[in-house]
This record gives C-alpha cells, structure tokens and sequence, in this order.
C-alpha cells in the first residue's frame, strides 16, 4: 500500500523511501510510494553536504547548493583541500 495515497502498489514497481532529518519527526522513517508518487515531488539538484566540527566536539550538518558553496570558496582551494580519508597534508605522526 502506497504511504501517500493508501492505493495498493505492484510489488515489482513500489519504491520504498527513506526521509532522514525532517524537522518535524523525531528519528528516520521510510515509506512505499508508486512511481509516479515520487514525480510530483519537488526536489533540488545539486546540494552539497557540509558537516561543521566545532571545538567543543559538537557537529552540525549543513546542506547548501553546489552554486552557493563555489561562491564561498574557490573551487580550486576546494579541489586542493585535504581529503576526508586518510591524513592531513603536514599532519606530524602523533600530533593530528
């Protein structure tokens, strides 16, 4: 059965969908929707996830589009920053 609009739904066809950080729910949730239950949804292309590690150990995850981050920080400074993975460039061994 569709979550949306309680019609049944082929088991070959149903999406199940995963909404992860709505505001106003507490805690990630799925659903099954038909297909075309999924058109009618307006979305955004093109976000970038920012996560912000503040010094006290606190994090706070930021979703912008990718337009606006290039026009916060060159992309090029992006593309040469470290990578997630792995070591810091000039991290000293004990020291990072």
């Amino acid at each position: 059965m569709s979550d949306i609009s309680g019609t049944e739904l082929n088991e070959l066809q149903a999406l199940r969908v995963a909404v992860r950080d709505h505001q106003d729910v507490d805690g990630d949730r799925q659903i099954d929707i038909a297909p075309e239950e999924l058109a009618a949804l307006k979305t955004v292309n093109n976000l970038v996830s920012l996560t912000v590690y503040y010094p006290d150990g606190k994090t706070v995850d930021l979703y912008a589009v990718a337009s606006e981050v290039n026009k916060w920080i060159p992309l090029d400074n992006l593309k040469q920053a470290d990578n997630l993975r792995g070591r810091r460039k000039n991290a000293a061994p004990g020291l990072d």
